[in-house]
Parts: C-alpha cells; structure tokens; sequence
C-alpha cells in the first residue's frame, strides 16, 4: 500500500498499527485519533517526517520508524513523552536536537545507521536513568566524549563501525 486512509480514525480501540514494509510517504493526521495506540510501526517506507497529531496518542509506547528517509529528527516525537522505544535507525539523520531531553522514560534507542556526529548533544545525557539500550552504530561519532560517559544506566552501547570526525556519509544513491 502506499496510503493509509481518514478511515483510520475509526479504529479507536488499536493498540499496535504495524504499517512496515510499504510505500508509504506520510502517516495520515488522523493517526492522532488513535488514543489506545502503543505501538506503531512505520518502519521500511519512504517517510520523512510524522504527523504534529501524533503527539495525541498519548499511550505510544513504541515508535519504530527505521529504514526511511527521514532527514530531520521529527520535534513531534518529543512530546510523545510515554515513548519507552525509539528506532530512528537508517535514515539521514545528521544531528539530535536538544528536545530529545524531553524523552525522559526512553529505555531503547537506536539511531544506527545515520550521519550523527561527530560530537552528541549534552541533552543526550538527560535520558540517563532510563535508557537501557543505545545504538549509534555506522554514524560519524568522534570521541565518546562527556555525553556517554554520563549515560551510565547503559547495559548495551553500539558504536561499531564509526568513521573518523569529518568523513562525509554519502547518499546511498551517488
């Protein structure tokens, strides 16, 4: 498929949406209609973005949008403060922006696969108490630096396959 209808709306009692694997380039606003919804897996489509109504469902727990093509880590996901799993991994993303602090209750987060570095943001730092898991693999992460090294809850930490500071990620298509 390659778009999800208005029609979505009227399956309010959902609780996990599984739209992976398609074509899809945007989520519909009308997912925000889905109040029960923990789960929504958006993963393996051309995304490059959410919809601002995504903010109102209020009980995602797990976010999944790997493998699209979004460029710009999506401030709406910020306000989705339930969130407890959060897989940004192989998009283009070049840089995490100081709202990510906001996501206090993340225990997974993987953003492997991108263009970050090659230094983190310090508001990376905030989410310490509870994330469990983080996945910076295949990125442009230099040095450790303060930001991890305050992350000490960490039982898992994928930093493989770094390229030094500077080295420019290619787009896959040149």
């Amino acid at each position: 498929i390659s778009v999800v209808t208005y029609e979505l709306r009227l399956l309010r009692n959902l609780r996990t949406l599984a739209l992976g694997g398609n074509r899809l380039q945007n989520l519909p606003k009308e997912i925000g209609d889905l109040r029960r919804l923990e789960c929504l897996f958006a993963n393996d489509n051309k995304l490059k973005g959410v919809p601002a109504e995504i903010v109102k469902c209020g009980r995602l727990q797990d976010l999944r949008l790997d493998h699209n093509d979004i460029a710009f880590f999506p401030l709406e996901i910020t306000q989705c403060r339930t969130l407890t799993r959060l897989n940004l991994s192989h998009n283009k993303l070049r840089e995490l922006p100081p709202e990510i602090r906001r996501l206090g209750n993340l225990a997974d987060l993987s953003l492997d696969d991108n263009g970050l570095g090659p230094t983190l943001p310090e508001d990376l730092a905030r989410l310490a108490f509870n994330l469990k898991h983080l996945g910076l693999a295949n990125n442009c992460v230099g040095e450790e630096g303060p930001t991890l090294k305050r992350l000490t809850n960490l039982n898992e930490l994928r930093l493989s396959g770094n390229r030094r500071p500077g080295y420019e990620v290619r787009d896959k298509a040149s």
